[in-house]
């Protein structure tokens, strides 16, 4: 992606879809709009980014207009965005390189519905009231770990 993005202003929703090579996914953050975003069967992809060359932190002013965030089979993943202030719901499905959420989902007050499906190690981490990480996720009401099919 490249700065052309920028001048999105106005985008609410993004999904990306099959893009197998994208390791990396700069400046959605940066969208102030933005509402929705979905990303499907990028095997590569691996994090977010503020910049061509740094990984988002909890500091940077970014997404912070989102409320979906849908990441299915983005088996390369390595980590999430930890600055998501308004997000409502989180679904993860085959994102096994995941091994743990942002440490900041605690302070997520907005969210509402957690979904993990096919997460072997988020499901380990997280699993209710029995993952060593159980506690960060327990304020949130609707919490769901889905087996594979």
């Amino acid at each position: 992606m490249t700065t052309w993005l920028l001048n999105l202003k106005n985008l609410l929703e993004i999904k990306i879809s099959m893009c197998s090579r994208c390791e990396h996914i700069p400046l959605l953050g940066r969208l102030p709009n933005l509402r929705i975003i979905d990303l499907s069967y990028m095997g590569s992809f691996k994090c977010f980014l503020d910049d061509d060359t740094n990984m988002l932190g909890g500091t940077t002013d970014t997404f912070l207009c989102v409320e979906e965030l849908h990441i299915n089979y983005c088996r390369s993943l390595v980590s999430l965005p930890s600055n998501l202030p308004k997000l409502k719901v989180l679904y993860l499905e085959e994102c096994n390189a995941l091994v743990s959420l942002p440490d900041e989902i605690q302070s997520f007050k907005h969210l509402k519905e957690l979904t993990i499906s096919d997460c072997e190690q988020l499901r380990k981490r997280y699993g209710k009231q029995t993952g060593v990480e159980w506690h960060k996720i327990s304020h949130i009401p609707h919490v769901k770990f889905l087996d594979p099919l």
